[in-house]
């Protein structure tokens, strides 16, 4: 194998724009089209793979259910008007309502710099063949597994507390995306798993402020293979919390990557 095999190609790994609202309006401005034209020209210019995330938010006026509906508009606003200029790669938007406040909302300047939608274009880290030995692998495993097996997709993590795929693990996902449409009658469940919480708890979701993290990452993998081709009858998800760790006690951070994993289970093929 040679040395290439070893290292990732050095490239940038996202792109970001940030656009606002006028109080209670999901319109898109000239000055956020203006703004969302320059950040599409970037992603395209780059001729690579992306995956565009999406983050609503609101000023503090208004209830809860108000404010989450409608920054859910303002996500839908701003993916509609990136899809017409080409973008075609996203994830499942992030609606936070007024519940993720960059300031304290004192003033009108304080109140318009949370009527925002953030928005992130990652670029995944372009792995040699070390990805690609590690997933022929596992595909050869999985043409013998019968149902019931549980296999542990390799390098697939998330940021740390959150259920987003690091942009380095696209390069997997992308691989299981292949072998499940070369094997069309294989039916799985996506597994997620925690590590470091007590007597078999989930985490804490960071991004929704709940406690059920493993499931949240076992829907981020779901959603990637459904986004990419995959039936969805094909696929289910379910998270497994902390109950079901590879190694106790922990005491390394070794053990932890080892217990914060995603499997696959073999349902039918």
């Amino acid at each position: 194998m040679s040395l290439l095999a070893t290292v990732a190609i050095a490239q940038k790994s996202k792109d970001t724009a940030v656009v606002y609202f006028e109080n209670n309006q999901a319109k898109l401005s000239k000055k956020a089209q203006s703004s969302l034209d320059s950040f599409a020209k970037e992603v395209l210019s780059a001729k690579t793979r992306y995956s565009i995330n999406l983050s609503g938010y609101c000023d503090a006026t208004g209830s809860n259910s108000y404010n989450k509906k409608l920054s859910s508009q303002r996500n839908l606003a701003v993916k509609t008007y990136l899809m017409s200029k080409g973008l075609r790669s996203f994830w499942p938007p992030q609606s936070f309502g007024k519940t993720r406040p960059c300031n304290a909302n004192r003033t009108e300047a304080e109140r318009q710099a949370n009527r925002r939608v953030e928005i992130t274009a990652d670029y995944p880290l372009r792995y040699y063949e070390t990805h690609a030995d590690t997933m022929r692998q596992f595909n050869a495993y999985l043409d013998t597994a019968k149902p019931g097996t549980h296999l542990i997709l390799p390098g697939i993590n998330f940021y740390p507390g959150l259920h987003r795929l690091l942009p380095r693990c696209l390069p997997i996902a992308d691989s299981l995306v292949s072998i499940l449409k070369k094997k069309p009658n294989l039916k799985v469940r996506i597994e997620g798993h925690v590590c470091c919480t007590d007597n078999g708890m989930d985490g804490e979701d960071n991004e929704t402020i709940t406690y059920d993290l493993s499931i949240h990452r076992a829907e981020a993998v779901y959603q990637y293979l459904v986004l990419h081709g995959i039936d969805p009858h094909r696929l289910s998800y379910m998270g497994r919390a902390g109950k079901h760790h590879l190694v106790d006690p922990e005491i390394t951070d070794a053990d932890k990557e080892k217990n914060r994993r995603v499997e696959v289970v073999v349902i039918s093929r």
